[in-house]
Formats: C-alpha cells, sequence, structure tokens
C-alpha cells in the first residue's frame, strides 16, 4: 500500500492504471478500519483524477449503435484509430450519423468514459474499448 501511495503523490498513475493500483490497495489491507480508510482515499483520488481532465469529444455514431446505447442497452463503445486518446473523464458527444444520406441525422446524446481499455495484451494498438455512463 505504501509503495502505490507513494507513486500517486508522485502522480505517476492516471486513468485505467490508476484505478486498478488503488484496487490493489485497497486489497492490500487486512485489518478492517484500514480497509475502510483505503477505499475511502481511493474514492477521493478517483473522483480528483476524474474531474481534472475532461475533454469533449465529439463522435461520429451509427444509429443502431446510437439506439441501443439511447435505450441504455450498450454502455461501452469500440474505437478503431489513432487519430486521438481518450481518457477516464473524457465527455462524449456521439452524434448519429446516417450510413446511407451520410448526414447527422440531428440525434446527439453524451456519455462519459468510466474505463478505457487499449491496445496490447489484449487488443491491437489503434482498438480503444469505452465504459461508457450518463454522469461522472
Amino acid at each position: 500500500m505504501i509503495a502505490v501511495m507513494s507513486r500517486l503523490e508522485r502522480a505517476e498513475l492516471h486513468g485505467s492504471e490508476l484505478r486498478v493500483a488503488l484496487m490493489a490497495m485497497v486489497d492490500e489491507v487486512s485489518d478492517r478500519a484500514r480497509f475502510n480508510e483505503a477505499r475511502e482515499l481511493a474514492k477521493k483520488l478517483l473522483r480528483e483524477e476524474t474531474s481534472m481532465r475532461r475533454d469533449i469529444i465529439l463522435l461520429k455514431c451509427w444509429p443502431v449503435y446510437f439506439d441501443a446505447i439511447l435505450r441504455g442497452d450498450k454502455n461501452f463503445d469500440v474505437r478503431v484509430g489513432n487519430d486521438r486518446e481518450y481518457r477516464v473523464g473524457d465527455e462524449l458527444r456521439l452524434q448519429e450519423w446516417d450510413l446511407e444520406t451520410k448526414q447527422y441525422t440531428g440525434r446527439n446524446i453524451t456519455r462519459y468514459v468510466l474505463y478505457v481499455m487499449h491496445g496490447k495484451p489484449l487488443l491491437p494498438d489503434d482498438v480503444w474499448v469505452l465504459a461508457l455512463r450518463h454522469f461522472l
């Protein structure tokens, strides 16, 4: 736990890496009082990390996926390409794109990035899997 906290204080961990480190830190604690203390610290640090950086990213979204996200059936998105970098806390403005007319339909929804999976060891370097939620 001390090593993780030291790295956090030096701001060496961000986004997904921060979440994993904080979960590991909480898991390492054996007694209940220190567990609760570690859990509260983890929550505080995650809130700070998320509030520090929020980019607004405009993205095209095909109608079938747009509707699934709108209904709440799909709480993730998969993006291919290295033209941008996604991070926890980003605000995604999904704009429905009609594939036949090649125009925006005018429907938009906003979702926030909760978790980012990118690249090795599980994905190719240009694939991003983003966990989405309605709010931060």
